[in-house]
């Protein structure tokens, strides 16, 4: 999934996006939903002063041949807080270095928190070759990815099994002993020499396995196809058959066979509660999202609203409500979900669309609080996407710039695999599905305080890209039809 190497600034803070040579590290952005849309464009990297008109039929206003121009020009017609953007001549796009300047300044102008920090992190530019290949859903990395445990160390959360770790047998609980002679450590150093070696094409790990025993490996840079439905299991509990799965994207193109398969195989095999681990799922296809929730949705929810679409009041002809078509495989009253503040868009979506129709438990940590989308606009040789509206679901409920947090709060476990029953989060769980509680005790507080503290290194480490696209072909035609009115 990874195409170049960029730096972005996002808000007030900086941090590299990995792409093609982020060896090991795919960059999602937490980008809550993005609608994908096919707009024409001239022979120049921007919109031209011809291009859009306003209803006598004149220019809107005029748009030079240069993209910098373009991502202004579109940001003042989507941009969910366009009304705090300034005049064109007084933001002044030609003065900024490139497009990701100018997202980026764009971004200082939407709606404030509390705190008084603004609210879009999101908003981006990115050269087309890059965008598609992330959204293609193919990565091109060391299939591997990294994350700090409650205790400090560096272990392996996440593996493709089609990748280079994914091959040589390296699994979620294997420990990182030392990357390219670095000893990894809880402080900005190792993090900026990590994400350098991140680069390279060939790197040396030395890992402990969970049964204490060490090994080097060699990875190297190659392509696969990602899988993203991961560990599908059925614990069975006398009557309950719980199912359980681990979800890492929205994406793919056997996604959505996937995911029927899936439910076909728990339907077959009798489960009827549901365990979905989406503690780095960080979004996709809103088609996927959808899909999901449908296959998960009491018959209860049946024609009733999913969510809606709102859009700022220049574009609230396409703002729409999505409502659920259930196929309700599990005959479910409930729901288990395992975050993560990794845990972002899609991921979000289905847990708010699903909270009024059904009981909904989060296990683990706050997930990310990305309630806002993005029109995904081709112009040539690049994509433009400024946040333009958010999704509240059908009890009114959005604007969860804080994230969900969790029912029960349980720390990360990475020293377990995916679908371990030990898994401190799965066992939570399972536990709750058994028996309806919970058990608190001083040693999880403090395990969970201490996985907590590590949040800050966490966020340092190199960033994964995900998204959720909504593909609909109409919503391009009639944004293209109202730019620039």
């Amino acid at each position: 999934m990874h195409i170049a190497k960029k730096n972005y600034t996002y808000s007030n803070t900086n941090f590299q996006i990995l792409l093609s040579k982020g060896k090991g590290q795919i960059l999602y952005f937490s980008i809550y939903s993005i609608i994908f849309l096919s707009i024409s464009c001239k022979k120049t990297d921007s919109i031209g002063p011809d291009s859009y008109f306003k209803s006598d039929g004149s220019p809107d206003r005029k748009v030079t041949g240069d993209i910098r121009d373009s991502v202004y020009f579109y940001s003042e017609t989507a941009y969910l807080w366009y009304k705090n953007l300034p005049k064109a001549e007084i933001f002044n796009p030609l003065k900024y270095n490139s497009p990701e300047e100018v997202i980026s300044a764009v971004r200082s102008f939407s709606e404030k928190g509390p705190t008084g920090v603004v609210r879009d992190k999101w908003s981006f530019v990115m050269n087309k070759n890059e965008w598609n290949a992330i959204a293609s859903g193919n990565s091109k990395d060391f299939g591997a990815f990294y994350r700090f445990s409650s205790d400090g160390n560096l272990y392996v959360r996440q593996v493709f099994a089609k990748s280079s770790a994914g091959v040589q047998g390296i699994t979620r609980g294997w420990k990182v002993v030392s990357v390219a002679g670095l000893i990894p450590s809880n402080d900005n150093n190792f993090i900026t020499q990590f994400s350098k070696a991140l680069e390279n094409n060939n790197v040396e790990f030395e890992f402990q396995k969970p049964d204490g025993s060490k090994q080097k490996v060699t990875l190297s840079e190659t392509d696969y196809k990602t899988n993203t439905i991961q560990s599908a299991k059925v614990f069975d509990e006398g009557a309950k058959k719980i199912g359980y799965f681990c979800f890492t994207d929205f994406l793919g193109d056997d996604t959505a066979a996937g995911l029927e398969a899936t439910f076909n195989d728990f339907k077959t095999k009798g489960v009827n509660e549901l365990v979905i681990d989406l503690r780095y799922n960080g979004g996709g296809y809103v088609s996927l999202a959808q899909q999901l929730c449908n296959l998960i949705a009491p018959v209860s929810a049946n024609g009733k609203a999913m969510f809606t679409y709102q859009y700022n009041d220049k574009l609230k002809s396409i703002s729409r409500t999505t409502n659920f078509n259930t196929s309700n495989k599990l005959n479910l009253t409930r729901l288990i979900v395992i975050t993560t503040k990794n845990s972002a868009s899609a991921s979000e979506l289905l847990i708010n669309s699903l909270k009024p129709h059904m009981e909904v438990k989060i296990i683990g940590s706050a997930s990310n609080g990305k309630p806002v989308g993005f029109p995904v606009i081709p112009v040539l040789s690049y994509v433009v996407a400024p946040v333009a509206f958010k999704t509240v679901n059908s009890a009114g409920e959005a604007d969860y710039y804080e994230g969900f947090k969790p029912d029960y709060p349980e720390a990360d476990d990475l020293t377990k695999n995916f679908g371990d029953p030990d898994e401190k989060c799965l066992k939570v769980s399972l536990e709750y599905l058994k028996t309806g509680k919970v058990i608190v005790n001083s040693a999880k507080n403090a395990r969970v305080e201490a996985a907590n503290s590590m949040e800050i290194w966490n966020n340092k480490l190199p960033k994964t890209f995900d998204g959720m696209f909504d593909n609909n072909p109409e919503i391009g035609k009639s944004i293209k039809k109202l730019m620039g009115k």
